[in-house]
């Protein structure tokens, strides 16, 4: 009600200006107005609605015609900066979203399919290190580092991503195993590497991809 109230005297104070600008041009042009009429401009804004403005106001049409467009949500402040967003993100934080869904499988398929690599790894303990090559190239190395005790001298798992080649990501469902599927894909199409991460979350991956979609571009 207080909504359509506003609306009603917006549309009778533009009525108003409108009165009083014709008022304005016919003085200008030496036409003397009656008292009545220039009593009436004045008064205008102060008259009581009729009968069809008031059910208009009250069905929300007018309502609809003097809404501002800076209320509209479409208008507001983009979000905060950040490493993850709805749409975008780095390489190493979606990496680390997916870390707590493993254990994760990782395939590696050379180009042709002569060969395909795949290792499965505890990946809620995976470490990431950022390294920029002699050629001004950027790696993302995920390692999974060997337990304390363990006689070995390296980690027990390792792959290694170049930032800047690695564009976006799909994420989804596999219908061949029915569970949580990531692709990372360069900027020529190709696809770099593939994630499983395990069906036991796949409730968890889900609302990721509710979150974020089925696509995410990769920042460098």
């Amino acid at each position: 009600a207080a909504m359509a109230a506003r609306a009603t005297t917006l549309l009778l104070m533009m009525a108003a200006a409108s009165a009083a600008g014709m008022r304005a041009i016919r003085l200008a042009q030496g036409v003397t107005l009656p008292a009545a009429a220039d009593a009436g401009a004045a008064s205008f804004s102060q008259a009581s609605p009729s009968p069809r403005l008031r059910s208009l106001a009250r069905n929300g049409v007018l309502n609809q015609a003097v809404t501002p467009r800076s209320h509209s949500p479409r208008c507001s402040l983009p979000p905060e900066p950040s490493s993850f967003t709805a749409e975008s993100c780095s390489l190493q934080a979606l990496l680390e979203r997916l870390a707590p869904l493993g254990p994760v499988r990782t395939i590696l398929v050379a180009p042709g399919g002569a060969a395909i690599l795949e290792a499965s790894s505890d990946s809620a303990r995976w470490s990431f290190k950022t390294t920029t090559m002699p050629s001004g190239k950027t790696l993302l190395t995920t390692a999974l580092p060997p337990q304390p005790d363990a006689d070995i001298a390296g980690p027990l798992f390792e792959f290694h991503l170049d930032v800047g080649r690695a564009a976006r990501a799909s994420l989804g469902i596999s219908q061949k195993t029915g569970g949580p599927i990531v692709r990372i894909i360069d900027v020529d199409g190709g696809g770099m590497l593939t994630l499983l991460p395990s069906k036991d979350h796949l409730d968890k991956f889900q609302a990721m991809i509710d979150e974020l979609g089925e696509e995410v571009s990769l920042l460098d």
